[in-house]
């Protein structure tokens, strides 16, 4: 099992491999967009294979970026970004789109967020939630469920409905 060369990762699904060299690419690295648009940069950022830098770093979280990983970088401004921190975690969903499963305790659906209102902090892990999301369709329920900094944990907080 080879490791993708665009993300690093094992290709555990299947991959697409270079039948003379080790080069191979897994299905989510193939279906990346070209090119995308974020606020860190007035042009759109171009999907960018391969970096001459010793050490490189993501202009939106700040941390460090492996140069041999592909990234998205814009040329005439020297952006460089992770490709998670310019698509997000989840790039092909949908803001609002529904979640019929129960998490935990909570028992209504969850509703999928790109952004929440206010930068909530999380009771467990008390960071501020600035990434997506999946909040309780109920208005009248705060129930929130994240990925950042791995505190999957449901966590009642008091919200503005969104």
């Amino acid at each position: 099992m080879e490791k993708c060369n665009g993300c690093g990762n094992r290709c555990w699904n299947g991959e697409f491999r270079c039948g003379k060299c080790r080069f191979a690419v897994d299905f989510g690295c193939l279906a990346l967009p070209h090119s995308a648009l974020h606020k860190i940069d007035e042009h759109k950022l171009k999907l960018t294979y391969h970096d001459d830098k010793e050490q490189s770093y993501c202009d939106i979280c700040e941390q460090y970026r492996d140069p041999s990983l592909w990234y998205y970088s814009c040329s005439i401004c020297d952006t460089s970004a992770h490709i998670e921190c310019v698509l997000g975690q989840f790039p092909f969903l949908k803001d609002g789109v529904t979640y019929p499963f129960h998490y935990h305790n909570h028992h209504h659906a969850l509703k999928f967020f790109r952004k929440v209102e206010g930068f909530p902090e999380f009771s467990r892990c008390r960071k501020f939630c600035q990434e997506e999301i999946l909040k309780c369709e109920k208005s009248t329920c705060n129930y929130i469920v994240h990925n950042k900094y791995n505190c999957i944990e449901v966590t009642k907080l008091k919200l503005k409905a969104l």
